[in-house]
Order: structure tokens, then C-alpha cells, then sequence
């Protein structure tokens, strides 16, 4: 087979994938397994871990079922299309095609039958007839609406059934029909490329419903795998064919489109006008994003991004690896990359590094709604209030938080504990739904029957700078979902526009330290940052492992705080939002989790006042202000509880302190081997982490139960016996203070905040004490084949989990006792309840 690259030798923003050398594949061969342990806190929407794409299709249906829409045909063409051909070139193109098209009102070969007539003919066959009168079609010319200058031909149409497909990412394990490609292959290759797709197309014979049904699915989940592999697409297009129905699919960030169908085999015209639109279409028209090209460098495949600043010159920076890029079940959402990379003075295949020491930097690649703030512009406005705070006097923090505090603001902004951003830019737009387009989820009918489970499949192309990333999947049991669940309003599709953003600084995600000492020193420097965004008003809401950045500086390690996309201030935080922003499920505050208050469900005569209750805790009564000053080293008793009365829900400060206490409960029980394991042992999560920690769409009855009862008794065994007997009180102390805060402050003033980040300063300084000072306690490997994927991080915010999802009804809570209850589609994506993805500064989620 001709190299593609040798067909096309211009620089293309979709280049062709040269052929692997027997070595490259080697090498592949060679690539290092992931080790062990599982369920990610933090992989956007339901990430599928890397299982054969062709095994998770019914997985990928049910996640993109409520994102498909259906448009009339010719608004489609008009819309959605890459192009517009004239009717004059539609009139040309019938004129040149006559052969093909006799009298009769069919395409010559289908004798006025549909394919479902031609028996004796099998399915390649018949869907093989039209690809001459595609050819044909290629040698006419096109001239598009409000053009002067006659089209070139694009793209080319191939059958390609059965040829295999190979991609960056793991997963590329299915096959297409027939595709348009960016290269001319004058015979079928051996193996197709993802990146060399520009459309897919899936025929069948029969309209019958299970045929119509698998049709649909090996389109969605190959338009899902190209999406997902090729960081330049902004948007895919599909043809499916059933019978003589034929329709074409539009696949975008924002929402995912089908037209309505045409009687291909009658309605010449309007297929004529849909290739025409397509084989004559330019790159960017198709959704290959101009602005990242594709090279080869240093035999590895790279991407060159072109990141142009507000008022300032473009700048260019080519990937080196990923540090983050999910293999996500839904097509819309954030889809957010984060690349290492290196600035570089062009985009071009010659690019050569910026002398500027070898300094690499963190990219980011998300998706954000089109016209929402972007991450730097809030980074601004929350910098812009902390400089005033710097210069100003302040009386509040006082003792070793104020010390800290001060610290973090002196030689401004230098030594802020979040992470800098160098430079950012907005790109290109994928469409809004069009007028008459109207959602449509019968478009994908599921079977009733769930496929069995497989074993992962990688087929990845080697050499490629994707391959060395990690975006692990669980394998643990999930509890039932809590029993409520406040309404929220009708989702809306909004346009969505790209975002890029470079980080000062580069270093790892917290889930990803293999030292418990660093991640808790760590969690201190971020209680100081969000210490820090209560002064200057504004909450995070996405607290969570992947936005915690552990960064070198000198012979230590910092903690930083990233990702302020969701960030709000806190005087707007109860604002409605089409798209629900609300964290990581993993380490979701339990109210915002729930949707409701937590005083509306909680039970006044629980052993929260009870004897019982104060005896676990060890506390006497509260008298709102009391607080001991804590400094890091010093032994000093916690306080005692405050009185239950109701609040209302809105995401307040106490809240992104929650979910701190949720990440280090996280490492404490999930990431810690409680016991000393062999060199045989495999280790595997605490069946307490795996009934707390889920990704579904509300909490776990488990995880309810943990944080509104004192003293959760199977807690108190689960730590480590190295922290020490007084441990498990130490960690109560934090929890009951987080909880009597929701339970007792029922419009919690400046004042109600200033009392209770003391408190918690000192709560979590004796937790971090203890396990910096503890010896001989190892962490848990994370891994990415385990379990059943997380279902949503930066996706249960906006993306991955729908307003309309319910609980299910009668649920019943699955005990820590009997985690035998798996359901099956969490036994099909391979994954375990402790391990998050490598990412650096973003969220997330995402989808």
C-alpha cells in the first residue's frame, strides 16, 4: 500500500498516518501495562477505559440516547452539512450521471428494488453498487452557494468493511462499512486510520428493528472513538443505511444530530446533494480543526497548537505526551486534553523549541459553553480582589492560619497556592441545535439484552505521543443512589467553543502522588487557597484530586489549586443553571450531591443528639465562636457539637471544604494498604471506599449514612494502625464540624465563615499531622483496568448526568457488608473504586 503521506506530501491540517515499521510495532508490543487498583474519581463522563470500542457500544448508546436530535433533511443540508452545493451543480451532476440513472426512478443495479428485494445478493454487494456512481460524482464539478471559485475535490469514498482500524487511543477495535478519507487509496489498505476519517457509513440489508438498532449503534460508538482520538476534530459526520432508508448524522461537542430519512434508491437528487456536499468539502468544513495540525516528530506523532491571545500574537506549542485524555462514553460535553508540551516558534512539520530553557508547560483543551467565562478571566477577577486584600490591613486570619495566609499573599502573586496561567486563547465554535431540530430519543432504542462482558482490547498506533496516558476505570460494586433528589430544570444544548490555556507551572495530579506525606501536606496548602477564595468571595465548586497540582519547587513539594471554571462568586452561587456545575461525584459536597439540604432529610432524633451521639464524638455542647487556634505539631483537643436546625441549599464556601474532607478520606481508606501486602498480593479497594465512592448521579445510602452519623462505626476500623488510637477521633472532629455547620447555620454570615475556617484549620492540621508522622504506611498503586468507569467528574457538573435521571425506585442501601451486588453494566468497563486518571489543572468533566 502507498503511504499516505507520500500521496499528499503538502503540510494538511489533517495529515496522513504513515505506516508503522516492524520495530515501531514492537515497541508498541512493549509498552508498560497499567498497574493496579481502580474506580477513578475524576474521568470525565463515563470514561470507558480501554476496552474494544466495538464491546461498548451498548454502554455508548445509553450514555448518548437523551443527546441525539432529529432534523428534516434539507434543513440539514442547509445547516449542518459541510457544504452547500448550487442547484445548477446538483443540475450538472444529474445531467453527467444519466448512466446511472435510467428511467425508472432507481440507480441502475437496484432494478427498482430495495436491498431487502435483492436476494441472492449479499450486503457488500448491493451497498457496493453505488460506490461507482460516488466516483463518477467526484469528476464533476461543484460550485457552493455565495462561491465564485469551483470546488476541488476533498475527500474520498471508500468501502472498507472488514479492514481494520487503528488509532492513537486504545479501543480501536471495530470496523465501518465504507468511510470518506483525507488520502486516495487506489486500493483497500491493509488498515485504515481513524485520523484519516473524515465520515463513517454503516449499511444494512433489513429494516427489522435489532437490524436498524445495530446499524445506529456501530455508528454512534465510531463517530465516539473518532471524536475521542483525534484532538483536531471539532466535529464528525456518519451515513447510515437500512433498507432504502438512508440519513446523515452530524456529531459535535455541543449535541448530535440525525436527519430524517430518504428512499436512497428514488430520491436521487438529495443523494447526489448530500456526497456533493461532503467529497467537495474543505478540512476545516469537515471539523478538522485548522489550528491544531498533526506532524510526525522525532518518530512520534505530535500536534502542533496554535493558541492566539486577546491583543497579542499567536504562540505554538507541540504536545510532547498527554497528561489527562479520558476515552469518554458521550460525544457532547467538555472533553477536556491536557497535554506536556513545549513552545515551539511555528506551526509547521520544521518547528524548532523556543530557547527558552527547555521549560515544558501544561496545556489544557477543553470545551466550554460559547459565551461562559473562561478559566483565566475568573483567575483575574478572584487575583484582582486577593492584591487588594494583600495591600490592605486585614484582622482576620488570625494565629497560624493567618500566619499561612499571609504567607501565601506576600511578594503577590508569586507564592498564590493555585495554579498561574501563561497565556489562553477561544477557538473555534461547533452550532447550537437548529429551529427544527427536536430531540429525539428513539433514535437509539436499547436492546433489552446487555452484552456480556470482554476483555480489554488495544489496538493503538504506535509511536504516538497519546499513548503513554492513563485514564483508569473501576470494577467495584456501586451502592443504590440516596432516595432524593431536587428537580432541576429542562437541559439546553448551548453552542460550544473551544478553549486552550498553558500553565506556568507542570507537575502531577494529586491522585497520582505515590506519597501520602506529599498529598497531605499538599491538602494544607489548598485548605490556604481556598482560605484565600473566601476572602476574595468566591467558591470553587469542583474541588477534587485532578484539580489539585502537586508542584516541585526547590527540594519540596507544593500543592496548587486549578481548574476555576466552575467558580463562582458567592453571592451568585445559588443561581440557576441550565447545566448543573457541581463537582466531582467522588468528592461532591453530600448537599449539592443530594440536591436538596441535608436538614431535609435528616433525622431530628438521630444519634446526633443523642448521648450516644456525643459519646462517639466525645464532644460537649457547642457554643457558636468557641475555637482553639491550632499551629502544625501541636496536640490540642477538638471542640464539641452545635444544635440541628434546618438550612437551605446553596453551594457555600463550607462546601468546597467538604470535599477536601472527601479527598482525604479518599487516600485514608482507598489509597492506603491497611495491611502489608506480599509480592504475590494484588491489592484491592476497602469495601468501605467502594460503597462510598461512586460516580452515579446522587450519593450512596452508604455514603449519606457516613456523614450525617457521629462516629460511623465501621470507620473508626478502617484507618491505619499507624496513625494512631486517637485517629478515627480526629477525623470526627473534621466531619462533625463540616456536618453541625450544615445542620446549624441556616443563613451562614461572614462572621458564621470566620468562626468555622479556624475550626477546620485545626481539625485537618491534627489529620495531617498524624500521617505526616506516621511511618511505615504505603499507598496503593493506581491502575486503570479494573472496574466500572466514573460516571461523570466535570460531566455530573454539566455533562454525563442528565436533569431528568432518577434514583431508583424502592432502592435499597447495598451494605458494606455484601458488595456482591454489581450491576451489569458496571461489570463491563474494567476499573476498581480507588484510582483517578492522570490529569494536571483541569477538571473535567467534561464530558
Amino acid at each position: 500500500m502507498a503511504e499516505p503521506s507520500k500521496i499528499h506530501p503538502t503540510h494538511r491540517a489533517a495529515p496522513s498516518t504513515p505506516r508503522p515499521s516492524r520495530e515501531s510495532r514492537q515497541a508498541q508490543r512493549s509498552v508498560p501495562g497499567p498497574s493496579s487498583i481502580g474506580d477513578t474519581p475524576r474521568s470525565a463522563k463515563g470514561h470507558v477505559g480501554t476496552v474494544g470500542q466495538d464491546k461498548i457500544r451498548t454502554d455508548i448508546a445509553e450514555q448518548m440516547t437523551r443527546e441525539l436530535w432529529q432534523c428534516p433533511i434539507q434543513d440539514f443540508l442547509a445547516y449542518y452539512a459541510p457544504c452547500c452545493p448550487t442547484k445548477e451543480s446538483v443540475d450538472d451532476a444529474v445531467a453527467a450521471l444519466q448512466h446511472w440513472m435510467p428511467a425508472g426512478g432507481s440507480w441502475r443495479g437496484f432494478s427498482n428494488k430495495p436491498p431487502s428485494k435483492m436476494d441472492g445478493l449479499g450486503k457488500k454487494t448491493v451497498f457496493g453498487k453505488p460506490t461507482p456512481i460516488i466516483k463518477a460524482l467526484s469528476k464533476t464539478s461543484c460550485f457552493c452557494e455565495n462561491e465564485d471559485r469551483r470546488r476541488d475535490l476533498g475527500f474520498h469514498y471508500m468501502d472498507c468493511g472488514g479492514t481494520p482500524i487503528k488509532g492513537e487511543i486504545d479501543g480501536s477495535s471495530f470496523r465501518v462499512d465504507a468511510c470518506l478519507t483525507t488520502s486516495l487509496h487506489n486500493i483497500r489498505p491493509k488498515e485504515l486510520w481513524v485520523s484519516d476519517m473524515a465520515l463513517v457509513a454503516e449499511f444494512k440489508k433489513s429494516s427489522d428493528a435489532n437490524k436498524v438498532y445495530d446499524d445506529r449503534l456501530k455508528v454512534v460508538s465510531a463517530a465516539n472513538h473518532i471524536m475521542n482520538d483525534d484532538p483536531r476534530r471539532i466535529w464528525t459526520y456518519a451515513i447510515t443505511i437500512e433498507d432504502e432508508k438512508m440519513a446523515v448524522w452530524y456529531f459535535s461537542r455541543s449535541h448530535s444530530v440525525k436527519s430524517e430519512d430518504i428512499d436512497f434508491t428514488k430520491d436521487r437528487r438529495t443523494f447526489l446533494q448530500v456526497f456533493m456536499s461532503f467529497i467537495f468539502a474543505k478540512e476545516d468544513e469537515m471539523g478538522f480543526d485548522p489550528s491544531v495540525r498533526r506532524i510526525i516528530h522525532e518518530d512520534e506523532i505530535r500536534y502542533i497548537y496554535t493558541i492566539t491571545p486577546d491583543s497579542a500574537p499567536s504562540r505554538y506549542f507541540r504536545t510532547i505526551a498527554p497528561i489527562f485524555n479520558p476515552r469518554v462514553g458521550c460525544i457532547i460535553g467538555r472533553k477536556t486534553r491536557v497535554w506536556q508540551a513545549e513552545e515551539v516558534n511555528e506551526s509547521s512539520d520544521a518547528a524548532i523549541v523556543l530557547d527558552n530553557g527547555g521549560k515544558k508547560v501544561a496545556l489544557k483543551d477543553v470545551w466550554l459553553d460559547e459565551g461562559s467565562r473562561t478559566e483565566k478571566e475568573i483567575q483575574n477577577l478572584i487575583f484582582r480582589q486577593l492584591q487588594e486584600i494583600a495591600s490592605a490591613r486585614w484582622d482576620w486570619p488570625v494565629g497560624s492560619l493567618g500566619e499561612y495566609t499571609a504567607a501565601a499573599l506576600r511578594d503577590f502573586p508569586s507564592n498564590l497556592p493555585f495554579m498561574r496561567i501563561e497565556c489562553d486563547g477561544r477557538g473555534r465554535k461547533c452550532k447550537e441545535p437548529h429551529d427544527k431540530a427536536k430531540p429525539d430519543a428513539i433514535i437509539l432504542q436499547p436492546l433489552p439484552i446487555t452484552p456480556a462482558p470482554q476483555r480489554a482490547t488495544k489496538l493503538r498506533l504506535p509511536h504516538s505521543s497519546q499513548k503513554h496516558s492513563s485514564a483508569p476505570t473501576t470494577k467495584s460494586g456501586h451502592s443504590s443512589p440516596a432516595p432524593s433528589r431536587a428537580s432541576r430544570p429542562p437541559r439546553k444544548y448551548l453552542a460550544k467553543q473551544q478553549y486552550r490555556l498553558v500553565y506556568h507551572d507542570i507537575g502531577f495530579a494529586l491522585h497520582d502522588s505515590q506519597d501520602l506525606k506529599t498529598a497531605f501536606n499538599a491538602i494544607r496548602d489548598i485548605l490556604i487557597a481556598l482560605t484565600l477564595l473566601f476572602l476574595a468571595g468566591w467558591v470553587h465548586r469542583d474541588v477534587s484530586t485532578g484539580n489539585i497540582i502537586v508542584v516541585k519547587t526547590g527540594d519540596s513539594f507544593r500543592g496548587l489549586l486549578s481548574d476555576f471554571e466552575y467558580a463562582k462568586e458567592a453571592n451568585r452561587a445559588d443561581e440557576p443553571k441550565h447545566d448543573p456545575k457541581t463537582g466531582t461525584p467522588f468528592f461532591m459536597p453530600l448537599e449539592i450531591h443530594l440536591g436538596s439540604a441535608l436538614a431535609s432529610i435528616f433525622d431530628q432524633t438521630s444519634k446526633l443528639q443523642s448521648q450516644e451521639g456525643r459519646e462517639a464524638g466525645g464532644y460537649s455542647d457547642y457554643r457558636p465562636g468557641q475555637e482553639t487556634d491550632y499551629h502544625p505539631g501541636q496536640e490540642t483537643d477538638p471542640p464539641p457539637l452545635p444544635t440541628v436546625i434546618r438550612p437551605p441549599l446553596r453551594f457555600q464556601h463550607h462546601h468546597d471544604l467538604e470535599s477536601l474532607m472527601w479527598i482525604a478520606l479518599w487516600f485514608l481508606i482507598c489509597r492506603v494498604n491497611s495491611e502489608p501486602l506480599t509480592a504475590t498480593d494484588v491489592p484491592s479497594p476497602h469495601p468501605l471506599g467502594v460503597a462510598i465512592f461512586t460516580n452515579a448521579s446522587v450519593p450512596s445510602v452508604d455514603r449519606l449514612e457516613l456523614f450525617k452519623t457521629p462516629g460511623y462505626e465501621p470507620l473508626k476500623t478502617t484507618f491505619h494502625p499507624n496513625f494512631g488510637n486517637r485517629f478515627p477521633d480526629r477525623f470526627t472532629a473534621l466531619h462533625m464540624t463540616l456536618l453541625h455547620f450544615c445542620l446549624h447555620t441556616v443563613f451562614p454570615s461572614t462572621d458564621d465563615f470566620r468562626a468555622l475556617y479556624p475550626k477546620v484549620w485545626a481539625d485537618f492540621g491534627r489529620i495531617i499531622d498524624a500521617v505526616v508522622k506516621a511511618e511505615g504506611v504505603d499507598l496503593v498503586t493506581t491502575s486503570s483496568d479494573l472496574a466500572t468507569e466514573p460516571q461523570g467528574s466535570s460531566e455530573v457538573d454539566s455533562d454525563s448526568s442528565h436533569p431528568d435521571a432518577e434514583p431508583e425506585e424502592g432502592a435499597k442501601s447495598r451494605r458494606v457488608s455484601s458488595q456482591s451486588h454489581v450491576s451489569a453494566s458496571s461489570k463491563k468497563r474494567k476499573a476498581s473504586s480507588a484510582s483517578p486518571p492522570r490529569r494536571l489543572g483541569m477538571n473535567t468533566g467534561s464530558s
